[in-house]
Parts: structure tokens; C-alpha cells; sequence
């Protein structure tokens, strides 16, 4: 006997993006590290107010943007979904307690992954509105 799942029998076959995906083609988003680049933020701006006297160089921190430049983060979430992208990745990529060991920041890696999570869900729920 097989231990193969079929896609009848998939626990996600009636999920909403299975739904549309039998539909159509769906769109994920685009590159965020890349929008982020063309923000030219100085290390001023990854730091915010928050991390002003940190003692570490913040610059490339992306993830870190998250909470100190929140807006920003959701905009370029926001974008990509007026674009027409069915789906946007949180901004978290290196949002884990090694990458965040570089920077010095590693106890706010659950805040990263939650307040990202948030932003991007911000950034949806406000396409959905202006569709």
C-alpha cells in the first residue's frame, strides 16, 4: 500500500489559494531586499529612534527596518499588492536569532517576526479595501 498523497485527499485542497490556483495563475511578490536598497536609508535610518545608541553598525539590518521603519515596510508590502501580487513574504528573511547575532539584536527576533507578520497584513487588508 502507498503512503503517496493524492491531491483529492491533500488537507489543503479546499484552501482558499488552492481555490485560486486552479484558477489562475497566482502571483507572489517580488524582491523585498531590493526595494529596501532603493530606499537609501542611512544607518540613521536603520536605527530609528529605537536603536539610536546601539553599539553595533545597523546598516543591512533590513529585517530591523521592520520596527524602525514600520511604515516604509508596509508601503513596499502595499505596493507590490496594488501591483497585482496575490501573495506578499513578511519581511523576515534573516529575522532568526543567528543572523540577528551579527547585529547584536537577537532578543528582538520574536518582535521582528511578529510585527512583520503584522505589516504585511496591514499592507493586504488595505489592497483588499481598494479592490
Amino acid at each position: 500500500m502507498s503512503n503517496r498523497t493524492t491531491v483529492n485527499d491533500h488537507p489543503f485542497r479546499d484552501h482558499p489559494i488552492a481555490e485560486i490556483a486552479r484558477e489562475r495563475i497566482v502571483v507572489l511578490d517580488g524582491a523585498m531586499g531590493t526595494e529596501i536598497q532603493t530606499l537609501g536609508l542611512s544607518d540613521e535610518a536603520f536605527r530609528g529612534d529605537r536603536f539610536c545608541d546601539h553599539g553595533c553598525d545597523l546598516t543591512g539590518n533590513n529585517e530591523l527596518l521592520t520596527l524602525t521603519q514600520s511604515v516604509a515596510m508596509r508601503d513596499i508590502h502595499l505596493r507590490y499588492l496594488l501591483a497585482g501580487a496575490d501573495i506578499v513574504e513578511t519581511n523576515t528573511f534573516s529575522a532568526n536569532r543567528v543572523s540577528q547575532g551579527d547585529y547584536g539584536t537577537v532578543d528582538q527576533v520574536a518582535e521582528l517576526n511578529e510585527v512583520a507578520a503584522r505589516l504585511a497584513r496591514e499592507a493586504a487588508e488595505e489592497a483588499e479595501g481598494r479592490d
